[in-house]
């Protein structure tokens, strides 16, 4: 009696595995169709394209775009990861750097780099979103 008990659970167990495996080897496709309030999505966009403004670092201004490039040279060999940008305002360009949310991180920065560059300048303008490395 022990014996057959046994065989049956074995045989229930056996047969729960190979059902299992049997509808595990049909391939089900099906396509999901995501509907949503338009107001939703113009809400996504609207964030996408918000501005964001926080602080720059302005170090030096020429009209001779060489010098600006070699004043950005100079700054990236001291400290390449924070990023730098080179506009053009009549009659000068600007040589900028960083991305900063607030004016401490900005301040901290400067002070680092105010015996190379002691010119410099934190101005407000809008960022581009900062990295997060």
């Amino acid at each position: 009696m022990f014996f057959n008990a046994n065989f049956n659970f074995m045989n229930k167990k056996l047969m729960l595995y190979v059902f299992f495996v049997w509808v595990n080897t049909f391939v089900v496709s099906c396509q999901i169709r995501l509907s949503s309030d338009a107001r939703l999505e113009q809400a996504v966009k609207n964030r996408l394209k918000r501005d964001l403004y926080g602080y720059r670092i302005q170090l030096a201004f020429d009209y001779d775009k060489s010098k600006v490039d070699l004043i950005r040279q100079t700054f990236l060999a001291r400290f390449p990861q924070i990023e730098t940008y080179i506009t053009f305002e009549a009659p000068n360009f600007n040589l900028k750097a960083g991305n900063f949310r607030t004016q401490i991180e900005a301040e901290i920065i400067k002070e680092k780099m105010v015996l190379q560059f002691p010119l410099n300048n934190i101005l407000k303008e809008k960022i581009m979103m900062p990295s997060i490395n």
